[in-house]
Order: C-alpha cells, then sequence, then structure tokens
C-alpha cells in the first residue's frame, strides 16, 4: 500500500468589478502552494480540475472575462510563502490590482490525501479546500466556504455521498477530478452568492423615468432576475454595505438588450429616489444589481426621508 498526503495552498481566482463596454466582469483564476510541503505531481492535478472545474461555471454565468492564470507571478508567491498568509494576500492583492481586478477569491488546498489500493489495482482519495472572498481595497476577507470531498475506492463514497454499486478507481487523476466533480453544485452556489449580476447605470431617463444598465443577453441577464437599484459604498473602517434603493422591473416593450438593458422602478411614485439616489452618491457608488434574497419585501434607504 503506497500513501500520499499532500497539505498545500491554491489562489483560485479574482475578480474585478471594473466593468469593460461589454458589461462583464474581468475575472483571474491562479493557484499557488508552498513548496515544501507539496508534491508537485498530485498538486498540479488538483489545480488543474479546479481551474477547470471553476473557470467554467465562470464562463457560463456569461458574466466574466476571464484572464489568464499564467498573468500572475506564481513564482513570486511561492518563493515568499514563509513570510506568511499576510503577505501572500497582499502580493495577490498587489497583483490583482495591477490586473485591474476589483474582488479577489483565495482558496487554499488544506488536505489531499491518495491512497493505492492494495492490489494496486485502485485509488482513494480525500480533498478539502476552502475558500475566501478577499476585497482589494482593503485585502479583508469578507466570506468563506470550506468544501470537502472524498472517493474510497472498491467502497464507492463519491464526495461524501455512498452509492449503491461498488466503484474501482483506477488511477488518481481520475478520484481527483470526481471529487471536484462531486463539489460542483457548492461551487456554483458559492459563486452565485458571492458575484450577483453587478450593472454600471449608464444612462437616466427622466422623462421616460427609466435607467439603463450596462449589460444584457451577453452577461447572461434573463426576465426571471429580481433586480433591484442598490447603494454600495465602504465605512471609514473600510468595510462595504449594500442598501437597495427601489425594486426594478424590466420594461416590457424592449425586454433584454444585448449589451445594455433598460429598467424602471416597480412603483412608479419612487422614481424620486432613483434620482435622489444617484444625484446623492452618482455612478461610482449606485448600481443595478439582483436584490438580496430574491423575492420579497425590500427596505428603500431613502423611503423615511
Amino acid at each position: 500500500m503506497r500513501t500520499l498526503i499532500i497539505v498545500c495552498s491554491v489562489f483560485l481566482l479574482g475578480t474585478s468589478l471594473t466593468k469593460a463596454q461589454s458589461g462583464r466582469t474581468r475575472l483571474g483564476f491562479v493557484p499557488y502552494s508552498d513548496p515544501s510541503v507539496s508534491e508537485q505531481q498530485y498538486r498540479q492535478m488538483a489545480y488543474d480540475y479546479l481551474y477547470e472545474t471553476v473557470t467554467r461555471i465562470f464562463i457560463n454565468t456569461q458574466r466574466f472575462d476571464i484572464l489568464d492564470r499564467s498573468k500572475f507571478d506564481i513564482v513570486k508567491l511561492e518563493k515568499n510563502i514563509t513570510k506568511g498568509e499576510d503577505f501572500i494576500n497582499s502580493e495577490i492583492v498587489k497583483q490583482g490590482n495591477a490586473l485591474a481586478a476589483e474582488v479577489l477569491a483565495i482558496a487554499k488546498i488544506t488536505a489531499l490525501s491518495l491512497k493505492q489500493a492494495e492490489d494496486n489495482q485502485g485509488w482513494s482519495a480525500f480533498l478539502t479546500v476552502e475558500l475566501k472572498q478577499i476585497d482589494v481595497e482593503t485585502a479583508k476577507a469578507v466570506s468563506a466556504l470550506q468544501l470537502k470531498g472524498a472517493i474510497n475506492d472498491g467502497v464507492g463514497d463519491f464526495a461524501g455521498v455512498e452509492l449503491s454499486k461498488i466503484i474501482r478507481v483506477p488511477s488518481p487523476e481520475q478520484a481527483i477530478s470526481r471529487i471536484v466533480l462531486g463539489m460542483e453544485k457548492d461551487l456554483r452556489n458559492w459563486i452565485d452568492k458571492q458575484f450577483p449580476v453587478k450593472m454600471q447605470v449608464v444612462h437616466v431617463d427622466p422623462i421616460g423615468q427609466f435607467v439603463v444598465g450596462r449589460g444584457g443577453k451577453n452577461i447572461g441577464l434573463t426576465t426571471r432576475d429580481n433586480m433591484c437599484l442598490r447603494h454600495v459604498y465602504r465605512l471609514p473602517s473600510g468595510d462595504q454595505l449594500e442598501e437597495t434603493i427601489v425594486e426594478l422591473s424590466f420594461i416590457k416593450e424592449d425586454g433584454i438588450g444585448q449589451t445594455s438593458t433598460k429598467f424602471k422602478p416597480q412603483k412608479s411614485k419612487e422614481w424620486d429616489l432613483v434620482v435622489e439616489a444617484i444625484k446623492q452618491y452618482g455612478e461610482k457608488e449606485v448600481f443595478i444589481m439582483e436584490c438580496p434574497g430574491g423575492k420579497g419585501p425590500i427596505n428603500n434607504i431613502f423611503q423615511n426621508n
């Protein structure tokens, strides 16, 4: 029996809220690890499967322009690994800034174990991944997620879910691939929650009482999405807050455009709230975004003003 235990770190992905003309967000996705505690062959294998899976999920949202991970200086990160996590995070933030990224997400593979069966015909594996969303401006973590998966050769424990039939896993590649596949649903849910649709307001029409957001079919927008006009700002501490101004509706006769879309307040009497918010906060703090929590009552921040 041969056992391999790997502990390493991965930088998974970085995103930018600075939109190109298409309305899409620039997304970077890059792995790194501690060379002193990682075995290169299996570490790289895990990187590749995570990279392929997460990139595919981001691409399928249609909201992101993907930056190639080769744009990040991984060698520099790994050479400075002994300086600690805070230093690595600050270096990643620095590189993200250079690539016009405004949001980053760091992931660590905190455990990767591969074990070959006694008959040498199969492999078992266990993988733990921890993800954190990092704010570029403050270098603070704003959210976290832990993913665990396992597959036991000859038993069939697929990402923690027992299967009814015996499964032989003939290679470490297949073992890691199946685990990452089992993480896909949780990865997709995390991405949807942490990276919602966020559109710049590019036009305000006081006569028609509608606003135009940058983005449409090109970013995967659908009429099923619940959209709000939101105020996104920072406290003196650096923490970011978001508040809803009004709920928005698509203008039915115009539908969803290819690269821009018109919205109006769900209640016509709330148009003054839209005007006041844009006048007070400007384009750098007011965005058209998915409403928090889906459908339901919204707290309008100007309601009692």
